[in-house]
């Protein structure tokens, strides 16, 4: 309950689950009770990290295992995730041109705001400041679950599809305003436009220290890029070990992370067969149609 633990507390605790036949533990921390927030300790902070610490000992001790959850709160995140990290959506827009016209409208997308508080009703998108981290000393009451700011939503792709079944990618054609520069050949072209945006997702339960974005956890960049952050952790890990005072292990959460690459290749695989098979429905529907 958002890190209020001392030793004398946890040495109680584990030994009444050793002697109750646990095999062991996990940490998770999540937010605290309202009116003892004296007691918090920050997530990671050199207070939690020697509390983690003497649970790590009295774990060894008592031969139990210790599984650590990489968040404090879940899905997994935190204040170190940036907007480039943080977990995506997309939003599909199209358009209609026929023979020898030109797209007068700029292909641009702006996000529209979001804000979804547990229990305050009261707070506003303009009391928040961009980046969501930047709010860190309110976000403890604030209790946010989500906000999407309002932000160009960049374009990921522009794909033409005419009603004689042709093709085109036009992403390549759209400049830095958003203008596309070219005219339709000769048939009904229908064109659609993939941009994306930050969900917004925050993490939930979140203690002091651990609130912020939710990691995206489908990107391999983002997630090497937010398990450096866990340095200190993963070092303390090693040195117990190497002391042979304990042992801890990621949580089962996180499993993963380990074969991210492989389930990655996978997942990659199945988006591009998705997308195609959805681009080959819309294409015959729209031939369909216009038949």
């Amino acid at each position: 309950m958002c890190n209020s633990v001392n030793s004398y507390d946890l040495h109680a605790a584990m030994e009444s689950y050793s002697k109750s036949g646990l095999g062991g533990l996990e940490i998770t921390p999540i937010y605290g009770v309202h009116g003892y927030e004296d007691t918090f300790i920050k997530f990671l902070s050199p207070e939690w990290m020697n509390n983690l610490n003497y649970t790590l000992q009295e774990g060894k001790r008592l031969d139990l295992g210790v599984d650590l959850a990489m968040a404090s709160g879940w899905p997994f995140g935190g204040p170190w995730v940036t907007p480039d990290d943080a977990c995506k959506y997309i939003v599909v827009k199209s358009y209609l041109l026929k023979e020898g016209e030109q797209l007068q409208e700029i292909v641009v997308m702006i996000q529209t705001p979001l804000l979804r508080t547990v229990r305050l009703n009261n707070l506003t998108m303009e009391q928040l400041k961009f980046p969501i981290s930047l709010n860190e000393d309110s976000l403890q009451n604030w209790v946010i679950d989500q906000v999407r700011f309002p932000k160009a939503m960049p374009l990921q792709v522009l794909i033409a599809y005419s009603d004689k079944g042709e093709i085109i990618n036009l992403t390549s054609n759209v400049d830095s305003e958003g203008k596309l520069h070219w005219t339709a050949p000769a048939a009904i072209w229908k064109l659609y436009a993939v941009f994306e945006g930050c969900n917004g997702k925050m993490v939930e339960r979140a203690g002091p220290g651990g609130e912020g974005d939710v990691i995206d956890q489908f990107s391999a960049k983002s997630m090497d890029r937010l398990l450096p952050n866990w340095h200190i952790v993963r070092n303390r890990f090693r040195c117990i070990r190497r002391q042979q005072l304990a042992s801890a292990s990621d949580a089962d959460s996180c499993n993963h992370l380990r074969c991210r690459y492989s389930f990655g290749a996978v997942l990659d695989r199945a988006i591009i067969t998705w997308i195609r098979n959805c681009c080959i429905k819309v294409t015959k529907s729209f031939a369909g149609k216009t038949s």
